[in-house]
């Protein structure tokens, strides 16, 4: 089996920035559920959809930088 080089590259280069962003996003996203009291179903989906959009962002800029 070969590997691809450049897939594999992309592919640490994503991982790691998804990484390097999940500790301030979920910082962040938790202090503002404990600022506005928000119940754990509630903090939960707050940072569901805050990590998939950055995810979905972090993929598509990724992906389109080593296109």
């Amino acid at each position: 089996m070969m590997i691809d080089k450049k897939a594999l590259k992309e592919t640490i280069v994503d991982v790691a920035l998804g990484i390097i962003l999940a500790a301030p996003i979920s910082y962040i996203t938790l202090s503002i559920a404990h600022n506005n009291d928000l119940t754990i179903s509630n903090t939960t989906a707050l940072q569901i959809t805050v990590f998939t959009l950055v995810a979905l962002l972090r993929k598509y800029f990724v992906r389109v930088y080593y296109k």
